[in-house]
């Protein structure tokens, strides 16, 4: 090869697919015979100034970049490569204080008693479980407490999932969705929203606790799903209300398989969801917070943190942290949410959800303040 090395905006050219943003961009080419480089984009023709550089302006969307260098003594290509590269429009970080607050089942008591207790928290959803049986027999839903909650300010965010979901027909998930979605929209109009499915790259030995498919690549699993489950459940939604927002099914605390997954998922859903519970806050765990919203702006999507939560529960049972320090560590976590810029956080739990970390509610069984409010409450500055 004549060309030795090619680079865009000083990063090796090597795959045949790239993304990059609109505008100008800078292709830096290195070659060992006297001839020019032939480049252009979407077949026109660019021109460079040295010989080294280009300066190439690429339009939003696919572009076609093509590299030819003309050998004198073969009279012929000895380079010939061609890029496909798209050019998104990054989506900025919210700024600070611009992350949306959720708190996972938050509705299951009255807005009326929570009102006074959720005071000066930025909460605009309520994400909440609805069990579909299976996609069996669709029982109707009683949307009388988020229609309250709907009415002031407060966004039900629906997951459709259950503990051991087996692969079903493409045809029962979408009646089973249908009936739903079209029972919500009566109530609702377009204030709620879907996440499709819970944490299905999740397993113990292999078997999954929300995706029943014996399949230990995480990745595997999860693009059968997205596929089978997601797909049919982000279809019925919108044939039912294209406004609706579908949010994908949450992965469990896995920033490799977000990226790995987040294409494919992003063909049945409008947001990514991910759900992380670090059991501590070094570099190592918590960079996947940075790198959960970086797959995210990647493709121009939002990122939800549909379930947010320090995984301290075993620790607590042991007696090796107090309710004091663990709450610390939330605030630090929120923050640090803040900071990165995710969309969204929804918190888990409101209350006890019979869970390892269900000590780490925001409320008591006398529905009373715990401190892990006040922690909510300092990692949003309120």
């Amino acid at each position: 090869m004549s060309i030795v090395a090619i680079q865009l905006n000083d990063q090796p050219l090597n795959l045949p697919d790239v993304t990059t943003t609109p505008g100008e961009n800078v292709l830096k080419l290195a070659y060992d015979r006297k001839n020019w480089p032939r480049v252009t984009i979407n077949n026109q023709n660019v021109n460079s100034v040295d010989g080294k550089t280009w300066k190439i302006t690429l339009p939003v969307g696919l572009s076609t970049l093509r590299v030819q260098h003309w050998n004198d003594a073969t009279q012929v290509n000895d380079t010939d490569k061609t890029f496909k590269i798209v050019a998104n429009r990054p989506v900025p970080k919210p700024q600070p204080n611009q992350t949306k607050l959720g708190i996972v089942d938050l509705d299951k008591k009255p807005y009326v008693i929570m009102k006074p207790l959720i005071d000066g928290l930025p909460v605009q959803s309520t994400r909440t479980w609805v069990n579909s049986n299976g996609f069996k027999t669709y029982s109707a839903y009683n949307f009388t407490r988020v229609i309250e909650y709907a009415k002031n300010g407060v966004k039900p965010i629906f997951c459709i999932a259950q503990s051991g979901l087996l692969p079903q027909p493409e045809e029962n998930i979408r009646a089973w969705v249908d009936a739903f979605a079209t029972d919500a929209d009566a109530a609702l109009g377009d204030n709620w929203a879907v996440e499709a499915g819970n944490e299905p790259n999740l397993t113990h030995n292999g078997v999954g606790d929300y995706w029943d498919v014996k399949e230990i690549d995480g990745t595997i699993r999860t693009i059968r799903y997205i596929r089978t489950v997601q797909k049919p459940i982000f279809e019925a939604v919108k044939a039912v209300n294209p406004n609706v927002e579908v949010i994908a099914a949450g992965l469990s605390w896995d920033s490799a398989t977000l990226e790995r997954v987040a294409d494919e998922s992003l063909k049945y859903a409008n947001s990514l969801a991910f759900h992380p519970y670090p059991n501590d806050l070094t570099i190592a765990s918590t960079k996947r917070i940075a790198e959960s919203v970086q797959t995210a702006r990647n493709r121009n999507a939002r990122i939800i943190f549909t379930e947010l939560g320090m995984s301290r529960g075993k620790q607590f049972k042991a007696g090796q942290i107090s309710k004091d320090a663990w709450a610390k560590e939330v605030t630090r976590l929120i923050e640090m949410c803040i900071t990165e810029g995710v969309d969204e956080i929804c918190y888990f739990p409101a209350f006890d959800a019979g869970t390892t970390n269900s000590p780490a509610a925001l409320f008591d069984g006398n529905i009373q303040p715990t401190v892990f409010l006040k922690a909510l409450k300092d990692g949003f500055k309120v």
